[in-house]
């Protein structure tokens, strides 16, 4: 009889997700047979030969559970969480409140603001770097191979959210996989440069933690007046729901979220009304939005 003391589980892992996993890392397992409770377990492998489901590319990972209480059964269905990283005691904000600086224009015309009295360089000016020193968490999750694996405004501020918005693009024929590797590749290159421009800190954190690179964005708070207010944030690592801020934004403070559509429909809005002000009538509306 086999021995079941031990087992796998094999999950995919989208492509994009490779650069966070490596063997050794805890995994959390949880089977539709027991809701109330989750199996540790461990990367084992991660297989080299890539598989492709519904035009996306995954790699299959391995992941090793200790079964001496004998719950688990062959064949069951599992969903899989990898933890890269983790922190206590953050602030966290909801993934769709969460703006590109970018889209920091676009954003304030969906909420009523008339950008014409408002500087949006600082905005776009700052938001081109990043800082260290602040640390982050989030996960990893990836349900196993007999489940599909698997938000922001189109995550704005967080480029995964771009990412599943191209996936669905792939999906329905709209764009190819050598487009969307392109653009992710594009995606990272633009990440390094903006690492770059800021370096790393040699201090600790007050944990004595190695200090983290954190990423901008822009969240619209709600002032005294009821009024949004734009502002720039330091997001550190985000999972799928939830996103820590680092810096720029203090517990309790409310947030106004816009709306993915909102934010969509501006966007053409904006353009049009940026080459309005520029002196040549298209291109580029400003310097200062490069």
């Amino acid at each position: 009889m086999a021995n079941l003391d031990d087992m796998q589980v094999r999950t995919l892992v989208d492509e994009t997700d490779m650069g966070d996993l490596e063997p050794g890392l805890v995994a959390t397992v949880s089977v539709e047979a027991y809701p109330d409770r989750t199996f540790r377990g461990v990367v084992d492998k991660i297989e080299p030969q890539a598989v492709v489901v519904q035009n996306v590319t995954m790699f299959p990972v391995i992941v090793s559970i200790d079964n001496r209480a004998g719950l688990l059964k062959p064949g069951m269905n599992a969903e899989v969480e990898v933890q890269i990283d983790e922190a206590r005691s953050v602030i966290v904000v909801p993934n769709n409140a969460i703006v590109q600086p970018s889209d920091i224009g676009p954003a304030s015309m969906a909420l009523g603001l008339d950008i014409e009295e408002m500087d949006l360089s600082q905005f776009m000016a700052r938001g081109r770097g990043s800082f260290a020193g602040g640390r982050a968490a989030g996960g990893s999750e990836a349900p196993s191979n007999n489940a599909s694996p698997e938000g922001e405004n189109g995550r704005s501020g967080n480029p995964r959210a771009q990412f599943d918005q191209m996936r669905a693009q792939v999906e329905s024929g709209e764009i190819t996989q050598d487009s969307l590797r392109k653009v992710i590749q594009s995606m990272r290159a633009q990440s390094g440069r903006d690492r770059g421009n800021f370096g790393r800190s040699a201090e600790l954190a007050d944990d004595g933690a190695p200090p983290r690179e954190s990423r901008p964005a822009v969240v619209f708070v709600l002032s005294a007046d009821s009024i949004p207010e734009p502002r720039l944030v330091q997001m550190g690592l985000g999972d799928w729901d939830n996103t820590e801020i680092v810096g720029g934004l203090e517990e309790g403070e409310t947030l106004v979220i816009v709306g993915a559509a909102q934010l969509q429909a501006q966007r053409d809005a904006f353009m049009q009304q940026m080459r309005g002000r520029s002196p040549f009538g298209s291109g580029r509306p400003l310097s200062s939005f490069r």
